[in-house]
């Protein structure tokens, strides 16, 4: 027995170390582990084989008829642990769909966090805009507040300006009417003003031809930006278009003298210009704290006129006699004779140095050291003689107005305003010219509206016909 037994302990080291050994119960029972509901009988039948083994006895032992017990119950426990693994599968399923969930959770968070950011920084941009924007209102205010404050005291001092026009004009109207008293006339006739402004275009004739170069030599000499540069001195007065094809459009005893002609016209747009435009002409230059300014005279001799057209001519006519250089005029004792004394000496001295700087240089003759005095004297009595001539007709009652190009547009021989240059020949009766294309205006019409009675201001008369050069094609 004891070798046996002895034998027996040894053959698990001999079954170890042989691989190709025979399942003993030791292995059946470890493999048995591995099986649902198999470990207890496994453990049990190892011992009862140890002690048949011993005693020989047949293999038996209680726990076989439980086995049949177990074996009868195996396809429940399947089917429960098959009930199981669904249970599980169920949860797993459901684990993965919370997981998901939870995912869709965690990118809808992230969308409303990148939302919530974007909301944040809009919301800030616009609280920074509106801040902006409300500090440029708030500037925009006080600088209109600041702006409002200035104006108010210009207002104001306009005001007193105004109150101290006012007073002087009162003070001269006062000295007008002294003077009317004493006996002064305001008309000279139609006859002698018809008389004087033939004797002005006779002056400027004269002096443009004496001193105007030859047509065809000049002609030549002159560049494409001197022709053009005189074209638009003549603006009003000569068609704007380019100088040759204007060359094309006269005849050619008309071009021969085009330097003599442009010359008058240039020199009468100057005259009609500066004194029959503007009856308080004779202002420009000076001082406002000693009169009020030319400009400001119009513009309130213009609205007058929109009031009562009568009266704003009237009110024109007594303020100009004051302006007069006449002798009576000269001898006012008055702060107004002393500031005007010499002033028509300098705007003609002036306008000569205007004309001669201007584009007529082109055409004009450079003279002797001898003669340039002369030449530039006898240019300063015409603006001398022109001023007077007009301060003279706008102390009557008529309303001046003079025409150019825009009113002359068309010639028709025999009208009363118009006038074709003699170099055309045209005869009284000769109608060959009627409804051409007037080209210059070499000297301006001039008509007079009303009378010196203040009177028939939609009527009126011509004292000077415009003089101008037609296209006789």
């Amino acid at each position: 027995m004891r070798k046996r037994g002895t034998d027996d302990r040894k053959a698990p080291q001999q079954r170890h170390e042989d691989p190709r050994r025979q399942p003993t119960a030791a292995t059946s029972r470890s493999e048995a582990c591995d099986k649902p509901g198999s470990v207890i009988d496994a453990s049990m039948e190892e011992v009862l084989g140890a002690r048949n083994t011993v005693t020989g006895a047949t293999p038996h032992y209680p726990g076989n008829s439980q086995r049949r017990r177990d074996v009868q119950t195996r396809p429940e426990r399947i089917k429960e642990a098959n009930q199981l693994a669904s249970e599980d599968e169920a949860a797993n399923s459901d684990s993965d769909a919370l997981r998901r969930l939870l995912k869709e959770r965690d990118v809808e968070q992230q969308q409303l966090l990148r939302k919530l950011k974007r909301l944040r920084e809009t919301q800030e941009d616009t609280v920074h805009d509106y801040g902006a924007a409300l500090r440029e209102r708030e500037a925009t205010i006080q600088e209109l507040y600041n702006q409002i404050h200035s104006k108010s005291r210009a207002f104001d001092e306009l005001q007193h300006s105004n109150a101290h026009l006012l007073q002087k004009l009162d003070e001269i109207q006062e000295r007008v009417f002294r003077f009317m008293n004493k006996g002064g006339s305001t008309s000279q006739g139609d006859e002698k003003t018809r008389n004087d402004l033939l004797r002005l275009g006779d002056k400027m004739k004269a002096w443009a031809r004496n001193n105007s170069s030859p047509a065809e030599q000049r002609i030549k000499e002159l560049s494409i930006d001197q022709k053009q540069e005189i074209i638009s001195d003549l603006s009003g007065y000569c068609l704007q278009h380019d100088w040759d094809d204007l060359m094309q459009m006269m005849p050619p005893k008309i071009v021969e003298r085009i330097t003599v002609l442009f010359v008058q016209a240039m020199l009468s747009k100057h005259v009609f210009c500066k004194f029959f435009s503007n009856p308080f002409f004779v202002l420009e230059g000076q001082e406002q704290t000693i009169f009020p300014a030319s400009l400001q005279l119009f513009n309130l001799y213009q609205a007058i006129m929109e009031a009562d057209e009568t009266e704003a001519h009237v009110w024109r006519s007594q303020l100009i006699r004051l302006f007069q250089t006449s002798e009576k005029a000269s001898q006012l004792d008055s702060p107004l004779g002393k500031a005007l004394h010499g002033s028509l000496s300098r705007m003609a001295a002036q306008l000569r140095e205007d004309f001669l700087q201007g584009p007529a240089r082109y055409l004009l003759l450079t003279p002797s050291n001898e003669r340039a005095s002369q030449v530039r004297k006898m240019l300063e009595d015409i603006f001398y003689y022109a001023a007077q001539l007009a301060l003279s007709l706008w102390t009557q009652r008529s309303f001046l107005k003079y025409q150019t190009l825009r009113d002359l547009s068309r010639f028709f021989n025999g009208r009363e305003n118009v006038g074709a240059h003699a170099l055309h020949r045209l005869d009284e009766e000769d109608t060959r010219l009627d409804g051409k294309q007037v080209l210059v205006v070499i000297q301006p019409a001039l008509l007079a509206f009303g009378n010196d009675e203040a009177e028939y201001y939609d009527q009126h008369k011509v004292w000077a016909k415009a003089m101008v050069l037609i296209d006789e094609r």
